[in-house]
């Protein structure tokens, strides 16, 4: 059984990938959330407590606003590496076959083999592919579809 899919590599789809990724496959999230409470409010404690110790409660509470707003920051900086190049606007051709996912780019066609991926990670809007070596692959659920994320899924696990 075949499934294929077009992907476009526009602006949008950058978007939905970084945003489902940090929201649902980044694995320390939760981790820096934790850390920049507790450095937020040390920060605050220890320049209530010491005022002497003034840069170093300045620089804790920095920090753990910085660990807050850091997906938010580098987005647009993510977003702008990926636009600027070459592949950005090319369309990126799937096809999942029985041997593996076949995958047709801009600049480069080939095939993994279904013992090829590391992982997977379904999120509401699509899935993500982690590959034993290589570039993590997203498939948005609106350009590919429910019927290859489940074949995909069924296959990599």
């Amino acid at each position: 059984m075949e499934h294929a899919a077009e992907i476009r590599l526009t602006k949008e789809y950058y978007a939905e990938t970084y945003d489902q990724n940090v929201r649902y496959c980044h694995r320390w999230r939760k981790l820096e959330i934790l850390v920049g409470v507790l450095l937020l409010v040390g920060g605050v404690a220890l320049r209530v407590a010491v005022p002497s110790l003034r840069v170093i409660s300045i620089f804790a509470a920095a920090s753990g606003i910085y660990a807050f707003a850091k997906p938010i920051l580098l987005r647009p900086w993510w977003l702008r590496q990926r636009l600027n190049s070459p592949a950005s606007g090319g369309v990126v051709r799937l096809s999942a076959e029985e041997e593996g996912l076949r995958i047709e780019g801009p600049h480069s066609k080939g095939i993994v083999e279904w013992g090829g991926f590391a992982r997977s990670q379904e999120t509401p809007k699509g899935l993500f592919l982690w590959p034993e070596q290589g570039v993590v692959l997203y498939l948005p659920r609106a350009a590919v579809g429910g019927d290859l994320i489940g074949y995909v899924r069924e296959k990599v696990g």
